[in-house]
């Protein structure tokens, strides 16, 4: 995870390689597609460089949305995988 916080394409490629369900790659690939990465973020503010935005809170709202976008996909693949674990066991 936390090469893709740095850079986005590498972070990716090695969730990809992760010996994990296809669930929780697919979590963490939203996770640091959320985020961006700050290899991308610092190019933005390179761009921005003549504005007057605030650096250190644009980089900490994305990482708190990209968290808390994390917590509500892991909540919802345990109600899912709850509800398909109850399924087959009915069966």
């Amino acid at each position: 995870i936390f090469s893709g916080l740095i850079e986005l394409t590498t972070g990716l490629i090695n969730i990809s390689n992760l010996n994990i369900s296809l669930s929780y790659q697919i979590i963490l690939t939203i996770f640091i597609l959320d985020f961006s990465s700050l290899s991308i973020l610092f190019q933005s503010f390179s761009i921005l460089s003549n504005y007057k935005i605030n650096k250190k809170r644009i980089l900490s709202l994305k990482l708190a949305f990209s968290i808390f976008t994390l917590i509500i996909l892991l909540f919802i693949n345990c109600i899912i995988s709850y509800f398909i674990n109850s399924i087959f066991i009915m069966v």
